[in-house]
C-alpha cells in the first residue's frame, strides 16, 4: 500500500554540532513558531546571465525575496533523507493545508553556467523583465517630477532628454487596461523566486529535484488572508538567540544591504487561525519529546510524535 505524501516545514538546518545542542535549538525554533508564527526569511538568489551570440556571458541577475519552505515526503523519505539534512524537527501538514495557506510548488531547472539551454534562458529571461520592470517604474516616478524635462538614463549613463509630460501619458498608454507596473514587478519577482536553478552537472545538486519543495513567498502575501508583520524587537532577540550568526548576517538586496534580521517578516495568523492550527502533527527526535509537548501546549488539538519512536 502506497504511503501517504504530506507537506514537512523541517528544522534546524544549521549550526548545532551535538545530538543535545540540535535539540535545544530545534525546541527554540518550535517555540518561536507557536508563539509567533511562520518566519519568512530573506534569501537572494543568484539568476545567471545567457551565453550572447558572441561567446560573451549576459549580466547576472539577483532576486531578493522572503519565504519559507516546505517539502512534500512520505514518512519513510523524511526518516531516512530529509531529516538529515533539514533537521529532525517537522511540522506535518496535509497538502490542502499548503493551499490554504498560499504556498505554490517550486520549479528546479538544471542548467550549466558554460552552455545555453531552454531552463537557462527562461531564468535569464524572468530576470531581465524585472529589470525592464524596474525600469520602467524609475521612469514613472522621475515623470512625476515637477521639472519640465525629464532625463532618461540606463544603468548611470546619459539616455536622451524628453518632455516630461510625453513620458507620463506614453507610460499611460503603454500600461492601460493593466494592473499597475508596481504589482506586477512584485509578482514577477515572486514567481522568480519559485524558480530554483540547479547546476546540471552536479549528480548531488540534481538529487533536489526530488525533494518536492513548496514555498510562502512574501511577494504573494495577501492582506485579506495572511495577518503578517515583522518580527518584534523582543521576537528578534529570540531569534537572535537562536542563530545570531545567521540572523546578524548583513546581506545584498536589491538596492541596499541589511541585517537579515531586520529583513524578516512573520505570518501570525492565516485566514485568522494561528500558524500551527493548520499543522497536522510535529515530529521531533525522542530525547525532545516531553518539551516540544510543552512548547506546543497552546494547541491542544496538535499532536506531537516521536520521529524514531
Amino acid at each position: 500500500m502506497a504511503q501517504v505524501r504530506r507537506a514537512y516545514h523541517s528544522f534546524p538546518r544549521r549550526g548545532a554540532k551535538t545530538v543535545a545542542a540540535a535539540n535545544r535549538k530545534g525546541i527554540a525554533v518550535l517555540r518561536s513558531i507557536a508563539a509567533g508564527g511562520l518566519l519568512l526569511r530573506p534569501e537572494v538568489l543568484t539568476i545567471p546571465g545567457e551565453v550572447l551570440a558572441d561567446g560573451t556571458t549576459g549580466k547576472d541577475s539577483f532576486i531578493a525575496e522572503r519565504y519559507a519552505s516546505f517539502t512534500v515526503r512520505t514518512e519513510t523519505e523524511l526518516v531516512a533523507e530529509h531529516a538529515d539534512t533539514f533537521g529532525e524537527f517537522s511540522i506535518e501538514f496535509e497538502l490542502a493545508k499548503l493551499v490554504e495557506l498560499g504556498a505554490l510548488p517550486v520549479f528546479y531547472l538544471p542548467l550549466r553556467r558554460d552552455q545555453n539551454s531552454p531552463a537557462r534562458s527562461l531564468t535569464a529571461t524572468t530576470a531581465e523583465l524585472s529589470r525592464l520592470l524596474e525600469r520602467l517604474q524609475g521612469w514613472g516616478q522621475t515623470a512625476k517630477s515637477p521639472k519640465a524635462k525629464m532625463l532618461f538614463t540606463v544603468s548611470g549613463r546619459r539616455a536622451l532628454e524628453v518632455d516630461r509630460q510625453v513620458v507620463k501619458q506614453l507610460l499611460e498608454l503603454m500600461t492601460q487596461e493593466l494592473r499597475p507596473i508596481s504589482a506586477l514587478l512584485a509578482d514577477l519577482q515572486a514567481l522568480t523566486t519559485l524558480i530554483y536553478p540547479v547546476d546540471a552537472g552536479d549528480a548531488e545538486a540534481l538529487r533536489y529535484f526530488e525533494q518536492r519543495e513548496w514555498r510562502l513567498v512574501s511577494g504573494l502575501i495577501d492582506p485579506a488572508v495572511h495577518d503578517a508583520a515583522p518580527p518584534s524587537p523582543q521576537e528578534k532577540a529570540v531569534l537572535l538567540a537562536i542563530d545570531r550568526s545567521f540572523y546578524s548576517k548583513v546581506i545584498e538586496l536589491r538596492s541596499y544591504s541589511a541585517p537579515r534580521i531586520d529583513e524578516c517578516l512573520l505570518v501570525r495568523r492565516v485566514r485568522g487561525r494561528r500558524f500551527l492550527e493548520l499543522a497536522r502533527r510535529v515530529l521531533v527526535p525522542r530525547g525532545a519529546f516531553e518539551q516540544a509537548r510543552a512548547a506546543v501546549a497552546d494547541f491542544p488539538a496538535l499532536a506531537v510524535e516521536s520521529l524514531d519512536a
